[in-house]
């Protein structure tokens, strides 16, 4: 799981990074349509994500009260990310209509944007198992992918 929001984080500084790529006007609207669609900005979104981060690394290091702490605020980060899925899915269906400029681009964007997909839909899923009652999570869940 620690990786895997690892590898969101990295996916959220690289969706701000590549707006500055975008035509003219073309960030903007993406902004806003970020917005409607995840719920918050991408610096709301990046601070979320660090905070998951921080909680599930503190699960791995057996923090106590850590898990009872990201157990209570699955569902905010959970919805945080369903809507950063969602934006990536419009994403690469602007994508593939030629929204981004230069078309050498599109397959390594397309790429990006569906691996960020697959770890959004991992990392959904694990959550997923600490809204449900039950057990601890093993350490092995936290820690590897």
């Amino acid at each position: 799981m620690v990786q895997l929001a690892e590898r969101v984080a990295e996916y959220v500084a690289w969706q701000v990074a590549s707006l500055r790529y975008l035509p003219p006007g073309m960030a903007d609207l993406a902004l806003m349509g970020y917005r409607s669609v995840v719920g918050t900005d991408m610096a709301g979104t990046g601070t979320q994500v660090a905070s998951l981060l921080a909680g599930l690394r503190a699960m791995a290091d057996g923090e106590p009260g850590a898990e009872a702490a990201v157990r209570r605020a699955v569902p905010e980060h959970r919805r945080h990310l369903e809507g950063l899925l969602a934006f990536g899915q419009i994403a690469v269906d602007g994508q593939t209509r030629f929204l981004v400029p230069d078309e050498t681009h599109h397959p390594a964007t397309r790429e990006r944007l569906t691996a960020a997909g697959h770890d959004l839909s991992a990392l959904l899923a694990l959550l997923e198992q600490l809204e449900r009652p039950g057990p601890p999570l093993r350490h092995s869940t936290l820690t590897e992918t």
